[in-house]
């Protein structure tokens, strides 16, 4: 059984979630190492602090690019970014606003799809230009049982509706829980595709994953994060 739960969220960027009773044994999130070229890195982390831009952004909406094989420079790339936007001492408050304030969305990340989930992470929506401090990450590709691109009667285009396992739908529900009051960033490829706010707890079901998409991207998403 689904019912729709838009009174549980505040959906400022386009996530819609359904909820059913399920239950499971918890599966980790699943970093970018675990997943070939041409596919995505889905992961759900809690939001710790959050910044609007000061200036429109230039970034491009739309689905972030998939993972691509690493060359020995891009992995070196890929490390030194870790190293400042996956430090640990972002899980400190005290080093939110400064480390916050100081960055800027890259148009080309070297970091896209190759965040260890389990450190927190420096990032931003790619389309509005907030930036984020997130927590380490609650649920990952792993959790998905399937992806599915379908038309959106709201808005007329066409959104991806994700079905989590049992086990992601109970950690589903447990991050909620832990998240009430507080936003969950939604992150494709280390991007933020959205960060609602969490009204109530939601235990289990799917998340309907809306950007504005057309039908050959929202088939390219579902593809990337249901592929298996």
């Amino acid at each position: 059984m689904k019912a729709v739960l838009v009174a549980a969220l505040l959906v400022p960027a386009g996530l819609v979630l359904a909820g059913c009773t399920t239950a499971g044994t918890p599966t980790p999130a699943t970093g970018a190492a675990a997943l070939p070229a041409g596919r995505s890195v889905l992961l759900f982390r809690p939001v710790l602090a959050a910044q609007s831009p000061t200036t429109p952004t230039s970034q491009a909406g739309g689905v972030p690019r998939a993972l691509e094989p690493s060359t020995a420079p891009q992995q070196q790339a890929i490390e030194a970014e870790r190293k400042t936007r996956q430090d640990p001492a972002l899980a400190n408050p005290a080093d939110h606003q400064p480390l916050v304030s100081a960055f800027r969305c890259p148009d080309e990340d070297p970091l896209a799809g190759q965040d260890d989930p389990a450190l927190p992470l420096l990032t931003c929506d790619r389309k509005t230009g907030e930036r984020f401090v997130l927590g380490p990450a609650a649920l990952g590709n792993d959790d998905i049982a399937r992806a599915t691109a379908r038309p959106d009667e709201n808005s007329g285009g066409f959104v991806v509706e994700v079905e989590f396992t049992p086990g992601g739908a109970e950690a589903w529900g447990r991050l909620t829980a832990e998240s009430v009051g507080q936003r969950i960033g939604l992150v494709l490829n280390t991007s933020v595709l959205s960060a609602p706010s969490v009204n109530e707890p939601i235990l289990g079901g799917t998340a309907i994953i809306s950007g504005q998409f057309d039908r050959s991207e929202a088939e390219e998403l579902a593809a990337r994060l249901g592929g298996r």
